[in-house]
């Protein structure tokens, strides 16, 4: 991936607004800008493509409640390893919480649900390790961060709506700036879906469990 320090990806959006020698937008306003298109980037990547920034925490599970990662902005699953197989856990709606069989050993077939900063399980005797993965929040960058994009215009959508942005702040014409940041939003979009063209994006998992049917 590109990637660029913050201080010259503010110079280089002061060019192209056309406002290397002006200070009406100050540099702490144009980090703002910088932030929010790098954060509009990052939802596109995380909306069409789940696996890109993924990451993963251990949990240990000794109640029916453990802490999220303060980092987690969205999770893409749970898995448990039973013998020497992983095994994905099942979600469950919070109006089956007192529905299931306390009496389960068995790791794999605990279940999750999210609750606010937490995830919960079900049933509440279970003492196991789990991996949660996860997307982690976008970065707050600073004057001293680097930041990176994935390869497909990222960079210049931001640089493109930053600038667009000091330049209708002193109330001029935007429109070639903002045009750059379409086309270039257009392309991300356009590459991150053809990414990976080979498999579907996601499959039955084989090791599911059905707890109303495998535990009756």
């Amino acid at each position: 991936m590109p990637s660029v320090t913050v201080t010259s990806l503010i110079a280089r959006i002061r060019g192209d607004a056309d406002m290397k020698a002006s200070s009406f937008v100050s540099d702490a306003e144009i980090l703002e800008f910088i932030q929010d298109a790098y954060e509009q980037v990052y939802e596109w990547i995380v909306q069409l493509d789940e696996n890109f920034f993924r990451t993963s925490a251990s949990l240990s599970v000794v109640n029916s409640s453990v802490a999220l990662p303060t980092d987690c902005h969205k999770i893409c699953g749970v898995d448990t390893l039973v013998g020497t197989q992983d095994r994905s856990l099942k979600k469950f709606a919070w109006a089956e919480r007192n529905s299931f069989d306390s009496t389960v050993t068995s790791a794999f077939m605990y279940r999750y649900c999210l609750s606010g900063s937490n995830i919960v399980f079900r049933p509440k005797n279970g003492t196991f390790t789990a991996t949660l993965y996860y997307i982690p929040h976008p970065p707050t960058l600073t004057s001293a961060s680097s930041i990176s994009t994935p390869e497909y215009k990222g960079l210049e959508y931001v640089i493109a709506t930053s600038a667009a942005l000091c330049v209708e702040r002193e109330e001029r014409n935007s429109v070639g700036l903002r045009n750059r940041a379409s086309a270039a939003k257009q392309d991300i979009l356009d590459a991150i879906a053809n990414r990976d063209m080979e498999n579907a994006d996601s499959i039955r998992d084989i090791y599911g469990v059905n707890w109303d049917e495998d535990m009756v």
